[in-house]
């Protein structure tokens, strides 16, 4: 599958994920395409078009393609369109993991807390207990929007410690006397 860019419309602003696979005729399938405009490009209506065809016989064999799909390009700054890559947090503890987070200007949400980038947080996790971070979503990779939410889902790694009173056991040989 590929794109087919209307007017004022570049195929450059265009990813298709996933664009070879195999699709039976008569089945239709879902494509994701991404779209990423360069910064100031004006604010302007535009249109494209998915196009299938076969990756053996190329064109030749002819072609199906969509309908237009009508999108509307947005002149605001880049950096507030530009899709942001979620990082791994995976086996992290819960503070690193909110850092790593808040570097991509993402939001986590803890147990239904949602922590902003730069915001300081106080977890209580539990005193003497360690926890990392047993899964995310959205999964690791995922484009976002700079501003998104990422869940945590945390486990616990190792159960809190009680202390140990110290204790000294001297014993003494009947026969030697004390040798300090």
């Amino acid at each position: 599958m590929d794109v087919l860019p209307g007017e004022n419309t570049s195929g450059a602003w265009f990813v298709v994920d996933e664009p070879h696979r195999q699709v039976d005729v008569g089945v239709s399938e879902d494509f994701r395409v991404r779209v990423a405009v360069p910064a100031g490009v004006p604010t302007h209506g535009c249109w494209f078009q998915a196009r299938v065809h076969s990756t053996t016989l190329g064109l030749a064999a002819g072609a199906a393609v969509s309908a237009r799909v009508t999108i509307t390009v947005d002149s605001a700054p880049a950096e507030e369109h530009l899709p942001v890559s979620v990082p791994d947090v995976v086996g992290l503890d819960p503070h690193m993991a909110l850092s790593r987070l808040g570097d991509s200007q993402l939001r986590a949400d803890i147990n239904g807390q949602v922590i902003h980038p730069g915001e300081m947080v106080l977890l209580d996790l539990g005193e003497g207990t360690t926890w990392e971070v047993r899964s995310q979503s959205p999964a690791a990779g995922s484009l976002v929007a700079h501003d998104s939410t990422v869940s945590l889902f945390l486990q616990q790694t190792s159960a809190p410690v009680e202390p140990v009173e110290p204790a000294i056991d001297i014993v003494f040989d009947d026969n030697k006397p004390p040798h300090w």
